[in-house]
């Protein structure tokens, strides 16, 4: 009788071991800083996340890498991750506002230049810059023009049949400075040819104003809301730093 009951004994005890092992083993495991990351903008943005590769090199305590989602495609999103290695207070930022509203954006900066010059050509992409995390994914375009993190990167192409003085180029960078809110812009504004006008590409603009080789052209940077603004015409400086 000893015998059977110490047997029992003896099995219970290897049932409850072996049942602890199996819990033990079935915990998950604990998730990273990036899927932590992923599950927030599903939660914030009502969509699925992957993650698609590192965005540059990790500084100290911030993390930043490429998402994709279903509503842009092969465009991918912009995460970064600060304080990463404190995860009761680390902050998530994106660029999925700025992506939403990339069209209305180069559409709005058109119309501007429209609006200076009767005919215009935009090259604009969201820039690969985070947003304030306090902005609301339900935000309006309008929301979004208000909101002081952010940059926006343009080049701005205008016909030689257009173009009147170097007042033109200083009266748009003014109504664009005026329009945003961001703490950073860099436009370039290059008058050329109407052949060039019309099929000259961004990378092709680009190299016309490194060459000053335009017929005028203005640069208008802003940096922690300081504007700058140089303008050039037939490659003389005009307006600008060290005139």
């Amino acid at each position: 009788m000893k015998r059977i009951l110490l047997l029992a004994i003896l099995i219970a005890a290897i049932t409850i071991g072996g049942t602890g092992c199996m819990f033990g083993s079935s915990k998950e495991p604990k998730k990273s800083v990036n899927e932590l990351a992923l599950e927030y903008l599903e939660q914030k943005y009502g969509e699925k996340f992957e993650y698609s590769a590192p965005a540059g090199a990790s500084y100290t305590g911030t993390r930043t890498f490429l998402a994709t989602c279903e509503s842009f495609g092969d465009r991918r999103v912009l995460v970064q991750i600060e304080n990463f290695k404190d995860r009761e207070n680390m902050v998530i930022k994106d660029n999925y506002i700025a992506i939403k509203y990339q069209d209305n954006m180069r559409k709005l900066i058109k119309q501007i230049a429209d609006e200076k010059f009767g005919s215009s050509k935009v090259f604009y992409s969201a820039a690969g810059r985070t947003l304030d995390p306090e902005l609301s994914a339900n935000a309006s375009f309008e929301e979004y023009l208000s909101s002081k993190e952010g940059i926006i990167v343009c080049v701005i192409s205008l016909p030689e049949s257009v173009y009147e003085n170097t007042e033109q180029l200083k009266s748009l960078s003014d109504k664009i400075s005026s329009t945003f809110s961001v703490d950073e812009l860099s436009f370039l504004i290059i008058v050329v040819d109407d052949d060039t006008f019309k099929s000259a590409d961004e990378d092709e603009l680009r190299q016309i104003f490194l060459a000053r080789s335009s017929v005028a052209q203005a640069r208008l940077d802003r940096y922690k809301w300081e504007d700058g603004l140089e303008i050039w015409e037939n490659g003389v400086k005009i307006l600008g730093e060290g005139d």
